[in-house]
C-alpha cells in the first residue's frame, strides 16, 4: 500500500493504510509493506521533472520494493483509484500503466479502493476509469453505492477470480451480508445516477469548480496547488510558494490560522473538510452551478484572511 493512503478504520484496514491515523494501531497486522506515493507537489522525485517523469521514478521504486520484499511474498498491491483525504494525489496514466505491468510481471493482484472516488465523484463512474488501459483485479466499493443513505460495501472481482470460486469455497460471511434493504438502496441509487446523468454532471461541474479554484489561486498567493477532477478537488495552502512550506504541517496539530479558516468557513455556511494545510471541495453531485459559485465566494473571503499569513 502507499504512504498517505487510507483504506478504512477496522484494525487490518487501518494498518493497511499509510495515513498517520494508523499510528495508534501500530504495530497492527503483520506483512504490510508501504511504498511512496505519486505526490508531485512534494515528493523530491518530481523536482525539475514532469509528472510522467516523476511517476516513472516512483514506479521504479515500487518495483525495487517488490524485488527486495520478494515477489512471491506479495499477494496484492492496494491503491486508491483516486486518492481522497491524503490530498487528492493525482498521478498520470503512465503511473497506473506501470503499476499494472509490475503486478502482471510478478503475479501480484491489483486492488483498487474506490470507496471515496467511486460512483461519479471524479466525473467518471470510478476513479480508475480515468486510466482506461488499466483493469484492476479487485475493487472495493462503498459510500456512493447508496449515496450514504444506508451502509453498504462491496468487493468487485475480475472474471478469473470469480471463476476460481465456482469450485472453491469462499470462507467469509457476515450477519448482514447482502442485506436486502441496503442492496435495494444500492440498486436504486445506481439507477438514479443513470437517469439523472449525474456522472456527466459531475464531470461538467468539475470544470466550473476547477476554473473557480484556479482563479482563486491567481488571486490568493496562499494557494500553492490545486488538484483533482470532477467534484473531487482541493487546494493546498502554503506560507511560501517558493519553499512550499505548508500553512499547517503534516501530522501535527492544526495551526491557528488554519483553525480560524476552518471555523470561518462554517460560520459563513460552507461545510467542507479541512485537514492540515488542505481545504477540500467535494460537493454533492446534485449541487447547482449557483450553489457552487456561492461556495467559491465564501472560500474566496476566507482565503483573504489567510493571505495575511503568507510569508513569500
Amino acid at each position: 500500500t502507499r504512504y498517505r493512503s487510507y483504506h478504512g478504520a477496522t484494525f487490518a484496514a487501518m494498518t493497511a493504510g499509510g495515513d498517520p491515523r494508523r499510528l495508534g494501531n501500530e504495530p497492527g497486522v503483520p506483512w504490510i509493506v508501504r511504498m511512496p506515493d505519486p505526490y508531485a507537489y512534494r515528493n523530491p522525485a518530481y523536482r525539475g521533472r514532469t509528472q510522467e517523469e516523476g511517476d516513472l521514478i516512483i514506479a521504479e521504486q515500487i518495483e525495487e520494493i517488490v524485488e527486495m520484499e520478494g515477489p512471491g511474498e506479495i499477494a496484492a498491491i492496494m491503491v486508491e483509484g483516486y486518492s481522497g483525504s491524503s490530498g487528492i494525489i493525482q498521478p498520470s496514466a503512465l503511473y497506473f500503466k506501470r503499476l499494472r505491468e509490475i503486478c502482471d510481471k510478478y503475479g501480484i493482484l491489483l486492488i483498487v479502493d474506490e470507496v471515496m472516488s467511486g460512483f461519479g465523484r471524479t466525473g467518471e463512474w470510478f476513479g480508475i476509469d480515468h486510466y482506461p488501459e488499466v483493469q484492476p483485479d479487485i475493487m472495493a466499493l462503498a459510500k456512493g453505492i447508496t449515496s450514504g443513505y444506508v451502509p453498504l460495501g462491496a468487493a468487485v472481482v475480475s472474471e478469473p477470480i470469480a471463476a476460481f470460486f465456482d469450485d472453491h469455497t469462499l470462507i467469509a460471511g457476515l450477519t448482514y451480508s447482502a442485506h436486502p434493504l441496503a442492496c435495494a438502496a444500492g440498486v436504486e441509487t445506481i439507477q438514479v445516477y443513470r437517469d439523472e446523468n449525474l456522472i456527466d454532471r459531475s464531470r461538467e461541474l468539475g470544470k466550473v469548480l476547477r476554473k473557480g479554484l484556479v482563479d482563486l489561486a491567481e488571486k490568493h498567493p496562499v494557494i500553492g496547488d490545486v488538484r483533482g477532477t470532477g467534484l473531487h478537488q482541493m487546494i493546498e495552502l502554503v506560507k511560501n510558494r517558493d519553499t512550499r512550506e505548508p500553512m499547517s504541517p503534516f501530522n501535527k496539530p492544526m495551526t491557528d490560522p488554519m483553525k480560524a479558516a476552518s471555523a470561518a468557513l462554517k460560520e459563513k455556511g460552507l461545510q467542507t473538510m479541512v485537514r492540515w494545510n488542505m481545504i477540500f471541495s467535494t460537493p454533492p453531485l446534485i449541487i447547482t452551478e449557483a450553489q457552487l459559485q456561492e461556495g467559491l465566494d465564501i472560500l474566496d473571503s476566507v482565503l483573504t484572511g489567510l493571505d495575511q499569513h503568507y510569508e513569500g
